[in-house]
């Protein structure tokens, strides 16, 4: 839909259009569907329109106008829904040889070139907010469970081949449900300056 950007779209999933319509899509067929996803389409005007949700930044009477009754086209839902994949049936290649991949650290600067380039993530406030929710967990995780991880106790710092990083915190905690037994989870801390 012209005008649409990945804000309102990003709204609009918040609002669960995007599971409403896959919904649609595996529960009906025929004219079924058509009735339903007429309905979808002005649940999707309406929300446009109000705001209902609170999602949205502004109501968005113009955009809700402009969305016509073909939408969505049924060969790009179906691209989602069916993705081709190396393990698709429909695929005529080999599947991939799990066995020969290589679990390797992420290249920071080349996510965050990635993100800038192609997600607006255009300032470093905005790269550091999304970072820090989703990409710092996964990649302590990786850093933390690499073979090559080396821990100097002196400097409290974590090295890898591809960066260093110091331990800031470690808290050690019990299982806190009583019916079950005590399972030790330990909470780390680390600084990510160096990315």
């Amino acid at each position: 839909i012209p005008k649409c950007g990945a804000k309102i779209a990003d709204a609009l999933a918040k609002h669960g259009a995007g599971r409403d319509l896959r919904q649609i899509l595996i529960s009906f067929a025929g004219v079924l569907r058509d009735q339903h996803l007429a309905a979808w389409r002005n649940g999707i005007r309406t929300e446009l329109q109000t705001n209902s949700s609170g999602f949205l930044a502004r109501c968005h009477p113009k955009l809700a106008e402009d969305i016509p009754n073909s939408f969505p086209d049924m060969c790009v839902v179906d691209l989602y829904i069916n993705s081709l994949t190396s393990w698709s049936p429909q695929f005529l290649g080999n599947p991939p040889d799990v066995a020969l991949w290589v679990p390797r650290e992420p290249v920071i600067h080349e996510i965050s070139t990635f993100c800038r380039e192609h997600l607006g993530w255009n300032t470093p406030d905005v790269l550091n907010k999304r970072f820090f929710s989703v990409l710092w967990p996964g990649v302590a995780f990786r850093m933390i469970s690499s073979r090559h991880v080396m821990y100097n106790r002196t400097t409290k710092t974590f090295v890898t081949p591809s960066t260093n990083e110091r331990l800031v915190k470690i808290v050690k905690q019990s299982s806190p449900d009583k019916g079950t037994p005590t399972l030790d989870m330990m909470r780390i801390r680390i600084s990510f300056r160096n990315f």
